[in-house]
C-alpha cells in the first residue's frame, strides 16, 4: 500500500502538480526545467538485492541503470539546451530595463548545469565500457569488488566507498 501512495505521489510529481495542503487538494507546479535537472533524482525506484553479495550486480541489471540513466541525462540536456537559448534570447529582447547580472546569473547556472550533466554522461559511458569489458563492480583504482548497494545508488560509481571518501578528504 506504501509503495502505491508513494507511486502516486512520484507520478503528481512529474506532472508539476504537488498536494499542498495534506488533504488532496492539488495546486500547480510552475518550475524551469533546466533549474530543476540537477536535482531530478535519475534512478529507477529500487529492488530489494542481497545487500551481502558484492560486485555481482547481474551485468542485464547495470546495463537497464544504465540505460535509464543515460536518457535522463540526455533529456535533461536538451532541457537545460533550450534553457540557455532561452536566457540568451531574453538577453536580446527590448522592452523593460533588466538587470544585466541576473541575465549572466542564469546563464552562468544553466552552464554550469550542463556541464555536471555531461560529467555525469561521460561517467554513465565508461560505467557502460565496463560492463562491455567484463570489469564493472571493481574498483578502476585497485580492483577491489564495489558493494551491490553502491551500484544500486550509483551504477557509475567508480570507486569503492573508501576510496571515494579518501579522495574527498585529500581535497579538502
Amino acid at each position: 500500500m506504501e509503495d502505491l501512495h508513494h507511486h502516486a505521489q512520484e507520478e503528481q510529481h512529474r506532472e508539476g502538480e504537488i498536494d499542498v495542503s495534506g488533504n488532496g487538494e492539488q495546486a500547480e507546479l510552475v518550475v524551469s526545467p533546466a533549474r530543476t535537472a540537477a536535482r531530478r533524482v535519475p534512478w529507477p525506484p529500487r529492488q530489494h538485492h542481497d545487500e551481502s553479495r558484492s560486485g555481482q550486480l547481474e551485468p542485464e541489471r547495470a546495463r537497464s541503470l544504465l540505460t535509464a540513466e543515460r536518457a535522463l541525462l540526455r533529456r535533461s540536456l536538451a532541457e537545460v539546451g533550450t534553457a540557455q537559448v532561452e536566457d540568451r534570447q531574453a538577453e536580446q529582447e527590448t522592452g523593460d530595463v533588466a538587470d544585466p547580472a541576473l541575465s549572466l546569473e542564469a546563464q552562468g547556472i544553466d552552464d554550469a548545469v550542463a556541464a555536471e550533466l555531461r560529467d555525469r554522461l561521460a561517467a554513465i559511458d565508461r560505467a557502460v565500457q565496463r560492463v562491455q569489458d567484463g570489469t564493472f563492480g571493481r574498483s578502476v583504482r585497485s580492483g577491489a569488488l564495489i558493494p551491490d548497494d553502491r551500484l544500486e545508488a550509483d551504477p557509475a560509481a567508480e570507486l569503492t566507498v573508501e576510496e571515494a571518501e579518501a579522495d574527498q578528504g585529500s581535497a579538502r
